[in-house]
């Protein structure tokens, strides 16, 4: 993938849409650029969320990176779609996290296994 994007940026001949038409664009690991048009929860992570107890009206809070990667955006839409407020920490700052967590008390923490 990352050579086609290489050989046709910017995403190798596979996307449907002109990147001015997107609303997003995210870079991943491995070189490769991600186009994003925008729905609600296009990566169905509200399942996800559901698997684990999270439900309407809850707070998350997300811990995933919204710089660059896909993921912290993905979980966003996912929860505002599932009907739940979202604190949007992103990575670092470990001790305002943990302030956060105490002051906000949120029902979820979606965090990366290393956190």
């Amino acid at each position: 993938m990352a050579a086609r994007q290489t050989q046709t940026p910017p995403f190798g001949g596979f996307a449907v849409l002109n990147a001015g038409d997107l609303q997003h664009v995210f870079a991943s690991p491995g070189g490769i650029f991600e186009p994003d048009a925008g729905g609600a929860d296009d990566w169905n992570m509200g399942r996800a969320l559901n698997a684990v107890g999270v439900r309407p009206g809850d707070l998350v809070h997300n811990t995933f990176s919204y710089h660059f990667t896909p993921a912290g955006l993905m979980l966003d839409r996912a929860a505002r779609a599932f009907g739940c407020a979202v604190f949007p920490a992103g990575v670092g700052q470990t001790e305002l996290q943990v302030q956060a967590m105490t002051h906000l008390n949120p029902e979820c923490t979606a965090a990366p296994p290393h956190f």
